[in-house]
């Protein structure tokens, strides 16, 4: 199903006034070690709501959504099985250039064409996180799509980091033909997001 295929990427996908003028942000704390600030206009995803979309099995640790526009920012904390049947369970550090090539070649299996637009390892805050970026075509040969289209075309930007030994999944999404009035919005939400030691 598609919507299997987006929980397991984490996937769930401007104007002319700067986004300091456009946007009100409010900090959130997501368990006892996650900090970061969202525009005020963003509101909580219903259980509900995630589930008709994402299909997932395992609930996030956080889930929110503009209701302006359809985009989605999600957290999960991972518990990939293919990964964990090649590696250890518990991650370091040191495993993220070994967790990036494994998750943007997950990826780049899960679409019909991709393009990456970021595909690094950057310190936020002192942090360290692997930023994939990228516009995503899905065509759907086997016509599970939920709402009847046959391609889904999607932005995302996509950050992960170790935390007690876990990887976390921050995920920003929204249709493809927003783009170029949400990028600037998630680079800046992604920078916002804080690791306390």
């Amino acid at each position: 199903m598609v919507t299997l295929r987006y929980y397991l990427l984490g996937i769930l996908f401007g104007l002319a006034l700067p986004l300091s003028a456009q946007n009100s942000w409010v900090k959130h704390e997501i368990e006892p070690k996650i900090e970061l600030e969202l525009p005020e206009k963003f509101r909580p995803l219903s259980d509900g709501e995630y589930s008709r979309k994402y299909g997932a099995y395992r609930p996030p640790l956080f889930k929110y959504h503009d209701p302006e526009l359809p985009s989605d920012f999600i957290i999960t904390e991972m518990a990939n099985r293919s990964l964990l049947a090649v590696t250890p369970a518990e991650w370091k550090i040191e495993d993220l250039d070994m967790i990036k090539g494994l998750y943007k070649s997950s990826i780049a299996q899960l679409h019909s064409e991709i393009t990456f637009l970021r595909d690094t390892i950057e310190m936020i805050h002192e942090q360290p996180f692997i930023v994939l970026e990228f516009l995503g075509k899905v065509e759907d040969d086997e016509n599970t799509f939920s709402m009847g289209s046959k391609v889904i075309q999607n932005y995302s930007y996509i950050q992960y980091t170790i935390i007690d030994r876990k990887i976390h999944v921050f995920n920003f999404n929204c249709p493809q033909v927003y783009f170029t009035r949400q990028k600037e919005l998630a680079r800046t939400l992604m920078q916002k997001i804080k690791v306390k030691k």
